[in-house]
């Protein structure tokens, strides 16, 4: 079974996930706001983090650095959503900050899931 958390501030927008991810082979954790998911990802250790780029406590740059500094989670998938789709110094960021993937708001559903997808292929082959 796969695992994949969900941060998001905005609980309307958390569901719509839930939706597009939710099936037989796949939990999904939902987290809102960024100190809950990284709790949240350190304690249940998720295949894969999508994060809001801005969220209450925790941005998600900062809930991806500290992701990516825990031995625990350095292997786990992150995708990071961004408000600011197409600002090549906020997408520079977020792949510095260790996101395996970014994806600007609003965005095609076909294309999230096709990302997820491929994000959680790569992981599946990380040593």
């Amino acid at each position: 079974m796969t695992t994949i958390l969900v941060a998001d501030d905005e609980s309307s927008i958390l569901r719509i996930y839930q939706r597009l991810l939710a099936s037989p082979q796949t939990r999904v954790l939902m987290a809102s706001d960024g100190r809950e998911a990284l709790r949240l990802a350190q304690e249940e250790r998720p295949d894969m983090a999508i994060l809001d780029v801005s969220m209450p406590q925790l941005s998600g740059t900062q809930v991806c650095r500290a992701l990516r500094g825990d031995e625990r989670t350095r292997r786990m998938g992150i995708i990071i959503l961004t408000g600011t789709g197409g600002d090549p110094a906020v997408e520079a960021e977020l792949l510095e900050a260790g996101a395996d993937d970014y994806l600007p708001k609003p965005f095609d559903f076909r294309e999230f899931r096709a990302r997820v997808e491929a994000v959680l292929r790569r992981c599946r082959t990380r040593p």
